[in-house]
């Protein structure tokens, strides 16, 4: 082999090393990127994944008869103020409870959750009760507020008598203006009804959690526990935040409902504490 040929031979091999490695160290880089950028891809789908639409649907349900006081889903009378004028249209439209057009809703819980908006206000705590058809209290007790107002919402303690099913109970809030109730304080009342937990369909959600159980609910009429687990996916989900509030204000605007007016209201991070057990 002429000198001239073996030359040229080195060269060539050397040449192909130089690929070879050039190569090597591409396929290495593409290996180390791809899982990032395919996790970010997953990441994205996951955030713009759409929430299926929570439907209420009214259950066909007998409304209890108002043997133990007027239920109302507006405030009442009006809470003086510095600001009277303002603050008092302001507390007729926005001091009601989370409930549906009718004023009456199911529950499948043994201690359910109850939700009302107060609207900004010179009250510092308001008074919960909750009475069963025959005029018995079962539960009062009172709770500070923010005077920014919000939805406030509370959750029947376990020292309070679990609901029976099959029973209507009635349950309102009072704004204590200057620290005390006055015939005058501005009062929501509203019904509750406790039902036999649904019975397992293949419709049911194996996931007893989530936007699907709260969908499942309020399509057989269960608004009391649709409605919490809405808010509490709204306070609880920071990654998907704003869907989870466009789910609580289209739950709350549509017309089987009627909560239009207080849909887009700020919902509190924390239930209501009960200032004495």
């Amino acid at each position: 082999m002429s000198k001239s040929t073996k030359k040229y031979l080195f060269l060539s091999l050397s040449y192909l090393g130089a690929s070879l490695n050039f190569l090597l160290i591409i396929n290495q880089g593409l290996t180390q990127a791809n899982p990032a950028s395919f996790s970010s891809q997953e990441q994205a789908l996951t955030l713009i994944k759409p929430l299926p639409r929570v439907t209420f649907e009214p259950p066909d349900e007998d409304q209890p008869s108002d043997t133990v006081g007027g239920a109302s889903r507006d405030g009442g009378s009006l809470c003086l103020s510095d600001n009277v004028a303002e603050q008092n249209q302001n507390l007729l439209i926005n001091f009601l409870p989370l409930i549906p057009h009718n004023n009456h809703g199911l529950t499948i819980a043994e201690r359910p959750t109850f939700y009302a908006n107060v609207p900004e206000t010179n009250a510092q705590r308001v008074f919960f009760s909750l009475i069963d058809q025959d005029n018995q209290t079962l539960y009062q007790n009172e709770f500070s507020i923010p005077q920014t107002g919000g939805i406030i919402s509370f959750s029947l303690p376990e020292s309070a008598p679990s609901l029976e099913i099959g029973k209507n109970y009635q349950w309102s809030m009072v704004l204590m203006c200057n620290q005390t109730m006055r015939p005058d304080s501005p009062r929501i009342t509203s019904w509750v009804k406790r039902v036999e937990p649904l019975p397992m369909t293949v419709n049911q959600p194996q996931n007893q959690t989530g936007i699907e159980l709260a969908a499942f609910y309020a399509k057989n009429g269960i608004w009391y526990d649709s409605l919490n687990i809405l808010g509490n996916l709204w306070r609880k989900s920071p990654q998907n935040f704003s869907q989870y509030a466009n789910q609580w204000a289209n739950f709350l605007s549509q017309d089987s409902v009627g909560l239009e007016a207080i849909a887009n209201q700020p919902l509190l991070t924390q239930p209501l504490i009960a200032e004495t057990e």
